[in-house]
């Protein structure tokens, strides 16, 4: 069962269109979404409602400010406050840095064909998908695309 969706504001979100049925349809399932940026995701997670958010080192969960290391340990502190497992989470963003804290990672940008290293990174990696969309797009994809694959 799919509970929570962690997505880069930055490079998944911002946008018209894709991003807000992504967050639709994850509502309609009942999965909470965690958004995570550098900058300006409090303002964000305030206006959608959303309970937990971080940015940079900064966890904020259900009111409260913790301090943890990097965006690997935000998600398991999250995942561990609900109590859920790595395998109950999706995420979506730009960089590889969640990715070993969840069941499935979707990486938004980046060509494996054109860039050696990422290919070499994506091996270490085996729970990374390659939507086809990008931004919010691949949002829209990598929720949707969750959502049925665990319905089955």
């Amino acid at each position: 069962m799919l509970r929570c969706a962690y997505v880069d504001l930055d490079a998944a979100l911002l946008g018209p269109g894709l991003g807000a049925r992504a967050l639709e349809a994850c509502g309609r399932a009942d999965v909470e979404i965690v958004l995570h940026s550098l900058t300006g995701a409090a303002e964000i997670a305030d206006r959608l409602g959303l309970r937990a958010w971080f940015a940079g080192d900064v966890l904020h969960l259900d009111g409260e400010k913790l301090a943890v290391d990097g965006p690997a340990a935000a998600v398991t502190h999250h995942l561990r406050a609900r109590a859920w497992g790595p395998g109950e989470a999706l995420a979506v963003g730009a960089d590889l840095a969640v990715a070993p804290a969840v069941g499935t990672f979707w990486l938004v940008g980046g060509d494996p064909a054109a860039d050696p290293l990422l290919a070499l990174e994506l091996e270490r990696h085996p729970n990374v998908r390659l939507p086809e969309g990008r931004g919010e797009a691949a949002l829209y994809e990598a929720v949707v695309t969750t959502l049925m694959e665990r319905r089955s």
